[in-house]
């Protein structure tokens, strides 16, 4: 039992997994089996921007805790039964989100032990999206020894860490999407009739009819029924009649010496013109050997999703720049912008943490202090329509100290372009910036500034040394996105002043 709002409650029944290629389990996090405050921190339900479900859930309170070490015990901890009926190695898909990188990280086990292959995920954005890596880089993964009931569990490892949906699957190549495949069954279907168990394990011929209750979808396309068994260990020992239609063999894909006098939950795909909507008959026949017993059983209708148009992916343009002073403003704005007019959600890895980030236009700006001096790497920044994720190269962009005394600078100056390089005329309005590439030799500029606005014709770079020589080229940002080549190269010699 779990414990909410002081009631008492009884826990839910497991996710029941369906045997197919994937073999997945889908959870939504609101519906866990139990939700256990450890160390000043709880799951409260969250309400994220696109979340699935009802809702999602966050670690809080968000005071900038990180457990690494014990955690098991230390950090709050929310548990969901499955009812495996696959055994192996599953790949962990988590949907979530951290507002910086300080709020993205969590970790996963089973039957409540740690694990290294699973504990430590991270790599989640500002806006919700799937991750299943670790913070080495290697898929988070668990390993099931054995088929029947086992509890998946997720416990903090960074306060503000938001998390919506999970999805388990034997498939390495299957990546979810979206809000993620339709959450697995857990309600406990309505029996009436014979009670459940039924043993079937007398002299041949013997049957035993249950009736039903089914919630059948309209536009129902399939329909896997899961039965739990025992001693189901001969492929022609038995057959199921619903309603009254053809026998369907019970064991014939699933029948094996080992599960003699063991139990085992078995998936069968079903007719779905075999079932209707309320009651249904259910006709279970023990045909020859020594019999079987049933002792539970769920039905799971699947509808097909309708077509979606095809997404076009968006864009994001831009060139950042790679160095700061300390003590100086920085600002990197990319051009971003989708063919299909969906609504674009920005996101950064490796945010510099003495600057911000603006998810809806892409900005990452700050002043960095003396003590941030360094190199600052991995910087990638992407833009998602909810379907698609389009990122920049990573860059890194390293801080150096103000070294404005005795240091040197030189003033550029240029005239706006009036035509474009195929010859066409441009005005000066459709000029959104332009960019300063720098560096030591001609053909070789690894360093840049934007300076925004079409009416800008100079720029200055500040505090570089005396007697450096700079090769530079200018390119020129349209509204729309696109960059031109580079002007003819000027090459200068820093001098005081």
């Amino acid at each position: 039992a779990f414990f909410m709002s002081g009631y008492c409650l009884a826990a839910p029944p497991p996710y029941q997994q369906i045997s197919n290629a994937n073999n997945i389990i889908s959870i939504e996090t609101e519906g866990f089996t139990d939700n256990v405050s450890q160390g000043g921190h709880i799951w409260p339900e969250s309400f994220p921007i696109g979340h699935s479900g009802t809702s999602a859930m966050e670690a809080t309170p968000n005071a900038g805790s990180v457990k690494n070490n014990n955690f098991e015990s230390k950090s709050p901890r929310l548990d969901y039964r499955i009812n495996f009926t696959t055994a192996g190695s599953y790949y962990i898909w988590v949907r979530a989100l951290g507002a910086t990188g300080r709020d993205d990280s969590l970790h996963v086990g089973l039957d409540g032990a740690a694990s290294a292959t699973s504990s430590n995920m991270s790599s989640f954005g500002q806006a919700l999206d799937w991750s299943n890596t670790l913070k080495g880089g290697d898929a988070a993964m668990i390993d099931v020894a054995a088929v029947g009931e086992h509890t998946l569990n997720i416990w903090m490892r960074e306060d503000g860490a938001v998390i919506d949906k999970l999805v388990l699957t034997t498939n390495s190549s299957y990546t979810p999407s979206g809000a993620g495949p339709t959450t697995s069954p857990q309600e406990e279907p309505v029996v009436t009739g014979n009670a459940l168990p039924i043993d079937l394990r007398g002299s041949t011929p013997e049957q035993a009819t249950i009736n039903f209750q089914a919630s059948k979808p309209a536009d129902a396309q399939a329909a896997n029924l899961m039965i739990g068994t025992f001693d189901a260990d001969q492929a022609d020992e038995g057959q199921l009649i619903i309603n009254s239609n053809p026998p369907i063999p019970l064991f014939a894909e699933h029948a094996n010496t080992a599960n003699d006098d063991q139990n085992v939950l078995i998936s069968i795909s079903t007719p779905v013109d075999y079932w209707q909507d309320g009651n249904n008959t259910l006709g279970f026949h023990h045909i020859r050997t020594a019999g079987y017993s049933v002792d539970s059983i769920a039905i799971e209708f699947l509808s097909s999703p309708p077509e979606e148009p095809a997404n076009t992916p968006p864009i994001i343009n831009g060139t950042p720049a790679t160095g700061a002073t300390a003590g100086s403003s920085y600002l990197f704005q990319p051009t971003t912008s989708d063919e299909d007019g969906d609504a674009l959600v920005c996101s950064i890895l490796n945010q510099p943490p003495w600057a911000d980030f603006d998810i809806a236009t892409g900005a990452l700006s700050g002043t960095p202090a003396s003590y941030d001096q360094g190199t600052n790497s991995g910087i990638q920044i992407s833009v998602s329509d909810g379907t698609s994720t389009t990122s920049l190269p990573a860059f890194s962009i390293v801080v150096a100290d103000d070294t404005s005394a005795g240091a040197g600078s030189v003033v550029l100056n240029w005239s706006a372009p009036s035509t474009r390089q195929d010859g066409t005329p441009m005005s000066t309005s459709e000029i959104a910036g332009y960019s300063l590439h720098y560096g030591p030799s001609e053909g070789n500029y690894p360093d840049s500034i934007y300076i925004a606005g079409g009416n800008q014709t100079s720029a200055s770079l500040d505090n570089r040394q005396l007697g450096e020589t700079l090769y530079l080229v200018l390119t020129a940002w349209d509204s729309n996105g696109l960059e031109s080549g580079h002007s003819n190269m000027a090459v200068v010699t820093i001098k005081s002043g």
